[in-house]
């Protein structure tokens, strides 16, 4: 009885766990302008690279984090806004 019971334990434990796969990062907390992704850029698009080429670093791996969605870039707050609305580049 023991040993039918200690499976069932068992096979029990083994469901939870396809149910409910332990996260393998920790929660992100994206702003509403922001979406989680597995790889982030190397160098994320901002006001200030807005029209640098493009980056070329290698990582050695991905990274999970957040990134602007919709075409925004981040601006000098670390704030997701259109390219339109970067401040004009002085020079």
């Amino acid at each position: 009885m023991r040993k039918i019971a200690f499976l069932g334990i068992v096979v029990f434990t083994l469901v939870l766990a396809e149910a409910f796969p332990q996260q393998d990062y920790p929660l992100f907390a994206c702003t509403g302008d922001e979406e989680f992704v597995q790889c982030t850029p190397p160098c994320p698009r901002t006001c200030s690279n807005l029209f640098a080429p493009p980056c070329t670093v290698l990582l050695p791996q991905c990274t999970p984090g957040c990134q602007c969605k919709g075409g925004k870039v981040y601006n000098e707050q670390g704030k997701c806004v259109y390219p339109a609305e970067c401040p004009p580049k002085q020079g």
